[in-house]
């Protein structure tokens, strides 16, 4: 009888698991034009942070600095948590956001992703880029 409670509790903690990290796509590969570019509200209900890769293909005019931003529902005001330097070639750039990480400047923040966040792209000088960003979390 132990054993069988032990093999259930088993098997009841393997199908309630989390899984280690996910990756969401907030934007999508695409060419943005707008002076303000939001992602879709994200939802999290279990990850402490993660990476953000911002993938920037093109340049045709432009730049986009990115902000990882998180909600308060209760005065429904974005806040930044994350802001990025301005983008202005093609390359990879990872910000990171995590609970006790070393803090850099635009690059990386000590702190937790909330339960609603979003990407936002700040565009300058008329950008016209290709670009994406996806999202690495972590427990």
């Amino acid at each position: 009888m132990k054993n069988l409670f032990l093999l259930l509790c088993l098997f009841c903690s393997l199908s309630h698991g989390q899984v280690a990290n996910t990756s969401y796509s907030p934007l999508p590969l695409a060419t943005y034009t707008a002076t303000t570019v939001n992602s879709t509200n994200q939802q999290n209900f279990n990850y402490r942070g993660g990476h953000f890769i911002i993938n920037v293909v093109t340049v045709n005019s432009g730049t986009y600095t990115p902000h990882i931003q998180g909600y308060d529902p209760t005065s429904g005001i974005w806040y930044d948590i994350l802001v990025g330097t301005a983008i202005s070639s093609p390359g990879l750039t990872v910000l990171k956001i995590y609970p006790g990480i070393t803090a850099a400047s635009n690059v990386s923040v000590s702190d937790i992703l909330p339960q609603i966040w979003r990407v936002q792209l700040i565009g300058g000088s008329t950008p016209s880029i290709i670009i994406s960003v996806d999202a690495y979390l972590e427990l």
